[in-house]
Order: C-alpha cells, then sequence, then structure tokens
C-alpha cells in the first residue's frame, strides 16, 4: 500500500528533524558534564560555575599527569568556588591524566597531540555554549607550557580572548 508507505516514511522523518534539533544553550549556574573522544582517549571536561557571564576559564593542569578535575575543583575551593560565582570554569583533564580513559600507544603522547586535544576541547566548548563565548586559558606548570605551545600553532589564538600563565614551563626540553 503506497499511502501507508508515504505516511509512515513522513513519519520517520518528521521525527529525525525534530530529534536533531540542537539542546539549549544552558543559562545561570551550572554543573555540566562533557566527554571529548579522540584517537583512542576519552577526555573529561567538567564546567561549574555562571556560563551567563559568557565567560570560561579553561584549567590547564600541571603534570603531565595531574588533574583539574581531581586538583583545582575537587581539592582546591578556595580557588574554584570564587571563580565558579563570577565566571564558568572548565576542568579538563588532558590525555594519561586525572579521570581521563584510553587506551594508546607512547607515540601519540606527544605535546602536538596534546595541543590537537586542547583544540578539539575549546570547539566542543564554543559548539555546547555558543560562539560568542570568551574563553580564557589558565595554565599551571606543565599547562602553562601546554597553553603557550596551544598559543603558537596555527591561527589558535584567535580562539582565546586570554591567557593566564602561572609557572608555567616555556621549553620542556631544556628544563
Amino acid at each position: 500500500n503506497v499511502m501507508k508507505l508515504i505516511k509512515y516514511i513522513s513519519f520517520v522523518a518528521l521525527f529525525l528533524f525534530f530529534a536533531c534539533k540542537k539542546e539549549a544553550i544552558p543559562e545561570g549556574q551550572i554543573s555540566d558534564s562533557l566527554w571529548l573522544e579522540h584517537k583512542g582517549a576519552q577526555l573529561p571536561i567538567l564546567v561549574e560555575g555562571n556560563i551567563s557571564s559568557n565567560t570560561l576559564i579553561l584549567v590547564l593542569h600541571g603534570g603531565p599527569g595531574g588533574s583539574s578535575i581531581g586538583g583545582d575543583n575537587e581539592v582546591n575551593k578556595a580557588f574554584s568556588k570564587p571563580l565558579e560565582e563570577r565566571y564558568a570554569v572548565a576542568y579538563y583533564d588532558q590525555r594519561l591524566s586525572g579521570n581521563s580513559r584510553g587506551n594508546f600507544d607512547k607515540e601519540i603522547v606527544t605535546a602536538a597531540q596534546m595541543v590537537e586535544d586542547l583544540d578539539l576541547v575549546v570547539d566542543l566548548l564554543r559548539d555546547r555554549y555558543g560562539e560568542e563565548l570568551k574563553i580564557f586559558l589558565y595554565g599551571v606548570s606543565w599547562g602553562g607550557y601546554l597553553g603557550n605551545a596551544y598559543l603558537s600553532t596555527g591561527n589558535n589564538q584567535q580562539k582565546i580572548q586570554g591567557w593566564i600563565d602561572v609557572a608555567g614551563a616555556h621549553n620542556i626540553e631544556k628544563i
């Protein structure tokens, strides 16, 4: 029966159209858990704080091997709580660090790979919270090195409004 087939196809098409709508951008105080999957790694990002400020501080932990989620957020509330009242703060655990997961070869764990991962995190945050989101990088120690490496790659500076470097390494090979 052709009419039944047309009705069925129309129903499926309408369902898919409405099922694929983009999620609304959150407002106010949020606590959002995001995951980025890339090249064998599952990278967690916890976003907490005032997303209505349209300003986000992206924390790049030290290490390598540290944790933004476990360290800068959970353990150091004196750091995180005042920032979250005013801005949104993204706690990102890098490849082979903190709460990240995955199996991958040693060859892929390079500064260039970490920069590539970070670029995807920045894109994910803009996609989730809006293209107008102002992102400031905040890097400590190794996170300082990663932030510098990110900002000196391609046109990445165009995606970031500011950079806070706390005791960041600038030349890992010569430390």
